[in-house]
């Protein structure tokens, strides 16, 4: 639930200032930056019940169809998950990295959904087209809570010490 929450606050601030500083179509997407987090660091059915949520709070504020975003988050969160073992980095310059190359994935993804279902696909404007303005905003802010979001980890769920336990 933390996550979600979090994921919905960090949707939430984005918009209102892109919207305060006319920055419309350069908003860093902050349920992706929670979605890869936790593809990095959870299992995948706790994983999956925090970014369905989120995709579906992103999908309402695109106002895209229902199960869309919800559909390429969780693409996201399972490739992150499934690739996180062959990853050979770690901190929050990779975070950043896979953050903004994640952000690519998944616009290309909503694009070839959309694509498929309605025939006819647009972007609303360059800068998304490009994807690289999008993914380098993007990078930037998830390089900046990459260790908050590592405090925010420990305190929600610190780690376990597993032992023998000898009688």
């Amino acid at each position: 639930a933390v996550w979600i929450i979090l994921g919905c606050l960090g949707l939430s601030a984005m918009s209102a200032l892109a919207s305060r500083f006319g920055l419309y179509h350069l908003v860093p997407d902050f349920a992706l930056i929670v979605t890869v987090f936790l593809g990095l660091r959870r299992e995948p059915i706790p994983m999956t019940l925090a970014v369905v949520p989120l995709g579906y709070v992103a999908g309402c504020a695109a106002t895209a169809p229902i199960g869309l975003h919800e559909m390429g988050l969780l693409f996201v969160a399972l490739w992150v998950y499934r690739g996180s073992g062959s990853f050979g980095g770690s901190g929050s310059f990779f975070f950043g990295l896979l953050c903004g190359g994640m952000l690519c994935v998944y616009h290309l993804f909503l694009y070839g959904m959309l694509s498929l279902v309605r025939g006819d696909v647009g972007f609303s404007s360059w800068a998304t087209a490009l994807l690289v303005p999008s993914a380098g905003v993007t990078a930037v802010v998830a390089v900046v809570c990459y260790r908050p979001m590592v405090w925010l980890e420990s305190w929600v769920a610190p780690t376990r010490q597993v032992g023998l336990s000898w009688r």
